[in-house]
């Protein structure tokens, strides 16, 4: 089964060299013929980037790029659950003209409203019974 990737998440990211350290983000990924595109959002003080990348269920590859100026692009590559609900993979930056790398580890879930108000209109909905004569 495949899965689309358009929507709101929320994630999580970590560097390999303090995996205790990261930061939690909130995206919005809009994918078009396998172009991907959108928006993240960190809750440090790094803010908001702008991201551009391909998606081919399960895998989806970006690069997300802040608009804070003189900060480094991150590259992103990771897999869809088989379910559709989660993202895993690893990130990168080049420092120094590419001399350097700093990596970790991301993880995202869905966070669409459509999902929960779906679920919550389906628990609302009247059920017919039928009378008995």
């Amino acid at each position: 089964m495949s899965h689309g990737i358009t929507g709101n998440w929320r994630g999580h990211y970590t560097y390999s060299s303090s995996p205790d350290e990261g930061s939690s983000f909130d995206a919005i990924f809009v994918e078009h013929k396998g172009s991907l595109k959108g928006n993240i959002h960190d809750d440090n003080m790094l803010g908001e980037a702008a991201l551009n990348g391909t998606f081919d269920f399960p895998e989806v590859r970006f690069t997300k790029v802040y608009y804070t100026p003189g900060l480094h692009p991150i590259m992103y590559d990771g897999q869809m659950s088989s379910d559709g609900k989660t993202m895993t993979g690893k990130w990168s930056i080049f420092i120094d003209g590419g001399d350097r790398r700093l990596q970790g580890t991301w993880m995202a879930h869905r966070t669409d409203p459509e999902d929960k108000n779906k679920a919550q209109q389906e628990k609302s909905e009247p059920i017919e019974i039928e009378k008995v004569r």
